[in-house]
């Protein structure tokens, strides 16, 4: 069981919603013990203010900082009711938003990863990346007219044979149409292409995914993933390797309010999660 809570601390201190998300029975009639897994409050816009997970003893816990400006600047985290010293990350922003900083602290304080970021306009172009102080990677984007992102490439700093490559190609309706990865180092590397199928509504109904390590890049897919939508929910979602062989499947249901009711997922080897979501109102924190 988990739960979820909705809440403006600002206008209506008092008013939050809270959804309790508990295991359920499932077909073979286990896993219905009820166990409580998470525990978030959220803003009314959503924003995350703290959570609980796995309550009890051994209850692992966060809380979310933000700016004026509504931009996250910290997340702090603990094994008691008050942040200690296992970690936290840090975010710095300019004044339109765009993230600038970004420092991830290990539990002695040092700063584990770092990211630098870059913009043109709206646009990132830059994330230059260090790992405990020492040059990680340097990723750089780059785009199309319309906006659209045509190349991540993210270069090591070490090894200047590894380079990793995400480019896509889009219609000129904003549909992402392939994404191909490729690694290239000094023989060569793995592509996998991804091509996205869509419905009348824009929602993203298949995923081809042709894994050049699995068999080399041949044209033919060897995973599906396909979605299947109730208006803008989806209440569907199946993972097939290679296609129509079933390697996992979500299925999710909404109340009348449009809030999500249950969730059961089942893979290939037949474990089974259920989850039913019960929502009530409570006090914001």
């Amino acid at each position: 069981m988990a739960a979820t809570v909705a809440c403006d601390p600002i206008d209506a201190p008092e008013a939050c919603v809270q959804a309790s998300i508990a295991t359920e029975e499932t077909p073979d009639g286990t896993n219905g013990d009820g166990h409580l897994l998470d525990v978030w409050v959220y803003a009314n816009d959503m924003r995350p203010l703290t959570r609980v997970l796995n309550p009890g003893d051994w209850a692992y816990h966060e809380w979310y900082t933000y700016d004026d400006d509504l931009n996250l600047v910290h997340l702090d985290t603990g094994r008691g009711d008050v942040p200690d010293d296992s970690g936290g990350t840090t975010w710095t922003w300019d004044d339109q938003s765009h993230m600038l900083t970004k420092a991830i602290e290990d539990s002695s304080g040092r700063v584990e990863e770092s990211h630098a970021y870059a913009w043109d306009g709206d646009l990132l172009i830059r994330d230059v990346a260090e790992n405990f102080g020492h040059p990680w990677y340097t990723g750089t984007y780059t785009y199309d007219d319309a906006g659209e992102l045509l190349e991540r490439r993210v270069e090591s700093a070490n090894d200047p044979t590894a380079v990793e490559t995400w480019t896509s190609t889009w219609d000129g309706a904003g549909h992402r149409l392939t994404e191909t990865y490729d690694i290239h180092v000094q023989n060569g590397g793995p592509e996998v292409v991804t091509t996205f199928g869509y419905d009348d509504a824009s929602h993203v109904v298949t995923e081809a995914i042709d894994v050049g390590y699995a068999d080399g890049v041949d044209g033919v897919a060897d995973e599906w993933r396909r979605y299947t939508w109730e208006g803008d929910a989806l209440v569907l979602y199946e993972d097939e390797v290679p296609e129509g062989t079933i390697a996992s499947r979500i299925v999710t249901t909404y109340g009348d309010d449009g809030r999500i009711a249950s969730e059961a997922e089942v893979d290939a080897s037949g474990s089974f999660r259920n989850a039913a979501f019960t929502w009530t109102t409570a006090a914001c924190p």
